[in-house]
């Protein structure tokens, strides 16, 4: 496991706590629906939880950065919706639908269960917003599924790493390079299909 993270993350140990503000800040970034359409944040929170079992970084203070961001993204969405939908017309794209539909049928619930809907995650507390959610009730729903989100996403990241490094003894040189090629090309495909997804939103926005 140490020859793996040594090849794979070698700037990992000088970046030291910042990984930690990176990885929260991903987080953030794809809970506000402006930069949400666009930042595969769940990715990098997934990457971040790998990080975990290579030994980089700690369990529990990647899921308080990683909850506390995730809020905060929430936050942005709920307070930027109030202010501009009062103001401006925004824009109904079939993800936005999707995201008030489950608003309308699910109420609070939606702030949870849209965190792991893909394109919807950014957009659910947009909707809570703009379909006029209590206040209270809002701010309480969007704390308890940061937190679960920053629970599972950073679980998941911990089991694919804990793989990763099982497997990493048996392979031979060669497939860390083709790992890592993998790698890039997976994170490449996941921004670009995010761009071409929230792009025309975000322009008519």
């Amino acid at each position: 496991m140490s020859s793996f993270a040594s090849h794979i993350l070698p700037t990992l140990d000088s970046l030291g706590v910042w990984s930690y503000w990176i990885v929260a800040l991903a987080a953030l970034l794809e809970g506000w629906w402006v930069t949400g359409v666009v930042i595969p944040g769940t990715v990098v929170v997934d990457a971040g939880g790998a990080l975990v079992r290579l030994g980089h970084l700690d369990f529990f203070d990647l899921v308080w950065f990683v909850a506390a961001g995730a809020i905060l993204g929430g936050e942005a969405s709920w307070h930027s919706g109030r202010w501009l939908g009062a103001r401006v017309t925004l824009p109904r794209n079939a993800a936005f639908r999707r995201a008030e539909e489950l608003v309308g049928r699910r109420g609070p619930l939606a702030l949870l269960l849209g965190r792991f809907l893909g394109p919807v995650a950014s957009l659910a507390a947009l909707a809570a917003a703009l379909s006029g959610m209590d206040r209270r009730r809002f701010h309480t729903w969007n704390a308890v599924s940061g937190i679960v989100y920053a629970l599972v996403h950073v679980s998941m990241g911990y089991v694919a790493g804990d793989i990763v490094a099982r497997i990493a003894p048996y392979l031979p040189r060669l497939a860390l390079p083709l790992a890592v090629i993998a790698l890039l090309v997976l994170v490449t495909w996941a921004v670009t299909r995010q761009a071409r997804r929230g792009a025309p939103a975000l322009l008519a926005g």
